[in-house]
């Protein structure tokens, strides 16, 4: 009866340790896609600066053809830093939510455990009564 607290509180630690990983890809999964989006992002504004810079047909053209560049780059650069800033931002707290799930559920485990030893306890010492007692 016993082993199947702790057994279910065994599996309970593994599916929340497994919970954790989940988190942590699902996170770094994020953070790559953010990271992808910036590069062809920067590609392709470089691609359209290229172009815009073709076309100029002076140099107070090409001035703000790179000037407006700059600024685009600059503003897209900033949105997706702040963005996998609150992503890394939230990524402790959703680890650390995980890792208290884990320890309740060892702290469950072992009140069970305490328990079934405390009963089996008392068990043999009704026993050890019932013996001398004969």
């Amino acid at each position: 009866m016993g082993e199947d607290k702790t057994g279910e509180g065994g599996k309970g630690r593994v599916d929340t340790a497994m919970a954790g990983f989940t988190t942590a890809t699902k996170n770094m999964q994020v953070i790559a896609g953010e990271i992808a989006k910036m590069s062809m992002d920067s590609y392709e504004n470089s691609a359209q600066l290229i172009e815009k810079l073709r076309s100029a047909k002076s140099w107070d053209d090409i001035v703000a053809i790179q000037t407006g560049y700059m600024k685009t780059a600059y503003e897209n650069f900033s949105s997706r830093t702040q963005k996998l800033g609150e992503i890394m931002g939230t990524m402790p707290q959703e680890m650390a939510r995980t890792y208290q799930q884990l320890f309740d559920q060892g702290r469950q485990g072992a009140q069970a455990a305490g328990e079934t030893a405390k009963q089996a306890g008392e068990q043999a010492a009704d026993q050890t009564k019932n013996t001398t007692k004969t």
